[in-house]
C-alpha cells in the first residue's frame, strides 16, 4: 500500500507559500538513454525557464505520465522548484462506478495515485522515495480541491486532463505563481470519461497558438507512432485507430 500522504485540507497554508525548503538532498534518478525523441524535446523544455506550461496530448502507451514525473523530478533536484503537486479528477471510469469508498481522502485517492507511485519506483531508490514522502515533497491532490490555494515554486502536473472539465484546467492554470511550472498531459482522442464534458481539447485549441508559445507554452502531440510500454499496446491502438479511420460513423466510445 502506498505511503500515506497528508490532504489537502490538512495542510497549514504555509506549506503553499515560498516558505517551503529546497529538498535538502541529492535524488539518485536512474539515467535512461531509452527516450524518444520526443521525450527528450519535452525534457528540453522543462528545464527551460522560459517555459511556465507543458501540454502533451497522446494515445495510451506513449509516456506521457513517465516523462512529466521525470521532468519533475530533475526540476525538483536542481532546485528549480520546491515540491511536485500531482492532480487527478476524480472521475471514475464511464462504464460503471465503484460506488462509496470508505476512508479519508487519502484513502479514497489512493488508487488514482498509483501510476505516480508506479513511476517513482522505477526512477528512484526506495530510500529516495521514502525520504520524498517524509519530507512532503510529493503532494498529491483531487482537482476538486483547489480553489483558493496557489502554487509557488512548484511542479504541478495535471495528469489525465481528458476527465478534467475546462474549468478545472483553467483553474489549475491560474493557480500558479512565478517559477512553477505546469504540465497538462492526457488523451485527447481516447479514454474520454467526461465525454462532451472534457476540456482538454478547448484548452489546447485555445493556448496551442503562437502567441500562446511566446508567452510560456509549448504543445506536444504524440501519436500511436511513439507508444513506447510494449509492442502489444500499440498494436492495439493502432488496430483502432485503423477501424476508425475506415468507419468514422462507428465511433468507439
Amino acid at each position: 500500500m502506498a505511503t500515506k500522504r497528508k490532504a489537502l485540507s490538512d495542510s497549514p497554508v504555509k506549506k503553499w507559500t515560498n516558505e517551503t525548503p529546497n529538498l535538502s538532498f541529492s535524488l539518485n534518478i536512474q539515467h535512461r538513454d531509452d527516450l524518444t525523441d520526443s521525450q527528450k524535446q519535452i525534457l528540453e523544455a522543462a528545464l527551460d525557464k522560459e517555459v511556465k506550461c507543458i501540454v502533451i496530448a497522446g494515445p495510451a502507451g506513449t509516456g506521457k505520465s513517465f516523462t512529466t514525473i521525470l521532468a519533475s523530478l530533475m526540476l525538483l533536484d536542481l532546485h528549480v522548484v520546491k515540491e511536485i503537486v500531482y492532480l487527478r479528477s476524480l472521475v471514475q471510469s464511464k462504464d460503471g462506478q465503484t460506488g462509496y469508498l470508505k476512508g479519508d481522502l487519502d484513502e479514497k485517492t489512493q488508487f488514482y495515485n498509483e501510476a505516480l507511485n508506479q513511476t517513482l519506483t522505477e526512477l528512484l531508490p526506495k530510500n529516495d522515495v521514502k525520504r520524498l514522502e517524509d519530507s512532503e515533497k510529493i503532494k498529491c491532490y483531487p482537482t476538486s480541491m483547489l480553489r483558493s490555494y496557489n502554487f509557488h515554486n512548484a511542479a504541478v502536473i495535471a495528469e489525465e486532463a481528458q476527465t478534467m472539465t475546462f474549468d478545472s484546467i483553467f483553474t489549475i492554470a491560474t493557480r500558479l505563481t512565478p517559477f512553477s511550472k505546469l504540465f497538462v498531459i492526457g488523451d485527447s482522442i481516447n479514454q474520454n470519461d467526461l465525454g462532451k464534458l472534457s476540456g482538454f481539447k478547448k484548452f489546447i485549441e485555445i493556448f496551442g497558438d503562437e502567441d500562446s508559445y511566446n508567452n510560456g507554452f509549448r504543445y506536444f502531440k504524440l501519436d500511436s507512432s511513439q507508444i513506447v510500454r510494449s509492442p502489444f499496446v500499440k498494436f492495439i491502438v493502432q488496430k483502432v485507430e485503423q477501424y476508425q479511420e475506415k468507419h468514422p460513423e462507428k465511433l468507439i466510445s
